[in-house]
């Protein structure tokens, strides 16, 4: 997410960390470095000069510049000024259990719109959720509604025979009274088409929704906000959801849309699963773009499911997370860097403490280099056996120890999230597991104290 704009922050903040104290000059150039970050970035020149001038507002401020720790207030400081341009100004979709929830969904063709209609609904399946098809100019629209409500145990009211959208919210009105929340999965193409925005006028003031949200592709960048101002100007939006945050896409649209259209980011779309749709944050989205921790809680969800109930059980019952454990996991540590997010948060382990795809090819030769009785007996793997290891695997022996150290970390989360299983046994779920995400944060912060 954003991996341009992070490294050109972190950069900045190496050239910040290298002198012992703030002055004018530092801070200036510092400020500088920031606006070209966020200019290649597709940040709105408004939103970058604003930002750029309350850090360096801040930063020269006598206690900042006299203070013994200038590099943290420093980092500190621009965390806070990004979450100041991020953070939504509301809580977010507000959804009544007591009454039928009807929420209407835009977004231009390729945004992701359709998808996130049916996210929305598997999000909030204890309101019984319906999604209704009123995207009838597109190709396959239905049938890929169809697919993925099927898929996903959802209600969809549809009409193949129909072209006129106004008719279909109509037929399906007595069906959406026995529905918690319905979803309205609209029409696309509203930025050049007159015609097509006159119809999603006439939808709104035949639905009238409590919740209009637009889907916007986060890899549009700054021509997207051009088109969340038609809309909000012709219908009204209640908020914003950004899809392919998984992608390569800049920073530009989410750091500006507030601050250029005043419509707070609610949710964001961070990869194809279902469960791929987040509450916006931009503490969140802060700290990453700062380089700073913050743990993907679906993919350590992921990563739990991955090694498997059995690993879990094993340990519970007294065995250990070994070697071939290790070995099966490696094809998943590089979603999302697991792995190598964990072990920054370490003391001692910040420096390169990455896993790359490279890495990871290593890390399979040299665990094939081993024999079954040293990948099930990891502790009993004394110098002379991780000689013979890099030898055979073609690396060097330094090699081997900083997998043995990886290992290490990850047998010690595993036997942590054995006892959360064990205590999940009489959780909601009634399996063992992780039954949510405060379990999870509370573990990481465990191994953050380490």
């Amino acid at each position: 997410m954003f991996k341009g704009l992070t490294e050109k922050f972190s950069q900045v903040l190496q050239y910040v960390r290298g002198y012992g104290k703030l002055s004018e000059e530092n801070v200036s150039e510092a400020g500088r470095r920031i606006r070209l970050a966020l200019l290649e970035a597709d940040v709105h020149f408004s939103v970058a000069k604003q930002f750029v001038e309350e850090v360096k507002a801040r930063a020269m401020d006598r206690k900042v510049l006299t203070s013994i720790t200038p590099y943290q207030l420093f980092v500190s400081i621009v965390n806070e000024e990004l979450v100041k341009i991020l953070e939504s100004s509301g809580p977010g979709l507000t959804l009544y259990p007591d009454k039928v929830n009807r929420v209407a969904v835009f977004g231009a063709n390729g945004s992701g719109k359709t998808t996130t209609c049916v996210k929305l609904a598997c999000r909030y399946k204890n309101l019984k959720p319906l999604v209704v098809a009123l995207d009838l100019s597109r190709p396959a629209a239905i049938d890929q509604l169809s697919q993925l409500c099927s898929a996903n145990s959802i209600d969809l009211f549809s009409d193949r025979n129909e072209k006129d959208p106004l008719k279909v919210i109509a037929s399906s009105e007595e069906t959406a009274l026995d529905h918690g929340l319905v979803i309205y999965d609209t029409a696309g193409r509203f930025d050049t088409d007159e015609t097509l925005m006159s119809e999603l006028e006439a939808v709104v003031k035949a639905v009238k929704p409590e919740i209009k949200i637009l889907v916007a592709d986060s890899q549009e960048g700054q021509k997207a906000i051009d088109r969340v101002k038609k809309l909000n100007e012709r219908i009204g939006i209640t908020s914003v959801i950004l899809t392919k945050l998984d992608s390569d896409a800049r920073a530009g649209l989410t750091l500006s849309i507030r601050h250029q259209t005043g419509l707070d980011i609610s949710f964001i779309a961070t990869g194809e699963k279902m469960r791929d749709l987040e509450p916006f944050s931009g503490k969140m989205i802060a700290d990453r773009l700062l380089g700073l921790f913050s743990p993907d809680i679906n993919a350590v969800k992921d990563l739990q499911e991955e090694l498997s109930q059995a690993s879990l059980e094993e340990m519970d019952a007294g065995g250990e997370f070994d070697l071939e454990q290790f070995s099966k996991s490696l094809s998943f540590l590089s979603k999302g860097n697991i792995l190598g997010s964990l072990l920054k948060t370490i003391p001692g382990l910040s420096a390169g403490a990455s896993v790359d795809t490279k890495e990871l090819s290593r890390f399979k030769a040299i665990l094939s280099s081993m024999t079954r009785w040293e990948r099930r007996n990891p502790d009993r793997i004394e110098h002379k056996r991780r000689l013979r290891i890099a030898a055979g695997s073609g690396v060097t022996v330094q090699e081997v120890n900083i997998l043995m150290k990886r290992f290490l970390m990850m047998r010690d989360m595993m036997k942590k999230f054995a006892k959360q299983a064990k205590r999940g046994k009489s959780g909601r779920s009634g399996k063992p597991g992780l039954n949510a995400d405060i379990p999870i944060q509370e573990l990481i912060q465990q191994m953050r104290r380490r």
